[in-house]
């Protein structure tokens, strides 16, 4: 359907983000970088949902495109920083026991083989069998929650997500991509509309929001539509918590400078959606925006 986009080649640390949008003339697919791209550099799109661990993505590309991938985030062990791999030590407990890849790829199937799991703080080493079990287990209960419909899901993910915590870091992309659809639960599901959210589900809404955007940071570190989703679902929660702490006189401080965090990553919500094509959800929700930064700017200037 769209031939030019189709050409490109994949890679897990890809360079732009394509979007489709329903406009008068049919569907239209836009592709915006996602980083800064160099002269003569190659334009890489992502086959698969690049917030997924190496051993997803790996198992995905091969069963879907029957290919094996090796770009540089595949390769590297450390997930280009972000821990996205990393599991529980189960001898020292620290969140440091990471792949150590095979050396010995074959060119012929181009497989990506982690024999062994070592740890980084005591060196000890766990068999690729017993972590793969381990990592299915997570990667099959992950995919039925994010299936789930029930009301009380946000219940089910925190506690799936305490329990699992214990076993691999809280950094795990298998745990990223459940936090990533957690966030934007809380605000929306019974029991936690925004009517309802304490000042406990605000800051939690809040963590949730800066960790994806600390993941997206490397990931996509341009001005991507989903990092301006992520910054959209950010600042009504901190202007929430930052209401809480104004009708403290202890706090009020800390109160208008979080109302001052909120305006301007709205104010920078409006501009990544701005940039989007007219018929998206994106560019219609940015007058409303802007309407509601001129609210958040009154109360920043009423505060004593």
């Amino acid at each position: 359907m769209f031939p030019l986009t189709a050409l490109l080649n994949h890679s897990c640390a890809n360079n732009i983000q394509r979007k489709t949008v329903q406009t008068q003339q049919g569907v239209k697919m836009s592709v915006k970088a996602s980083r800064s791209i160099k002269k003569g550099e190659e334009i890489f799109n992502s086959y698969i949902d690049i917030l997924e661990p190496t051993f997803v993505r790996q198992y995905l590309l091969y069963e879907t495109k029957n290919m094996n991938c090796r770009c540089a985030r595949c390769l590297d062990p450390t997930d280009f920083g972000l821990n996205g791999n990393t599991i529980i030590c189960p001898f020292c407990k620290e969140s440091s026991c990471l792949p150590v890849y095979s050396t010995d790829i074959t060119l012929e199937t181009g497989e990506l083989v982690a024999k062994v799991w070592q740890c980084t703080a005591c060196t000890k080493s766990i068999p690729q069998e017993k972590v793969s079990q381990l990592l299915q287990w997570v990667y099959n209960k992950q995919k039925n929650l994010l299936k789930s419909q029930s009301n009380d899901r946000i219940a089910k993910f925190e506690k799936f997500l305490t329990d699992t915590e214990k076993k691999i870091c809280g950094s795990n992309m298998l745990l990223i991509r459940l936090k990533y659809n957690l966030l934007a639960l809380y605000g929306r599901l019974p029991g936690y509309t925004q009517q309802e959210m304490r000042e406990s589900d605000w800051k939690r809404k809040i963590e949730l929001c800066e960790q994806i955007l600390e993941v997206l940071k490397v990931l996509e570190p341009g001005m991507t539509v989903r990092k301006g989703r992520i910054l959209h679902e950010l600042y009504l929660p901190l202007a929430m918590y930052a209401q809480n702490l104004s009708k403290n006189n202890k706090t009020k401080a800390e109160g208008k400078k979080l109302y001052q965090k909120s305006i301007i990553t709205l104010n920078l919500v409006i501009k990544i959606f701005s940039g989007e094509d007219a018929g998206s959800w994106e560019f219609q929700m940015v007058s409303n925006l802007q309407e509601n930064a001129k609210d958040l700017k009154n109360v920043i200037q009423g505060l004593k």
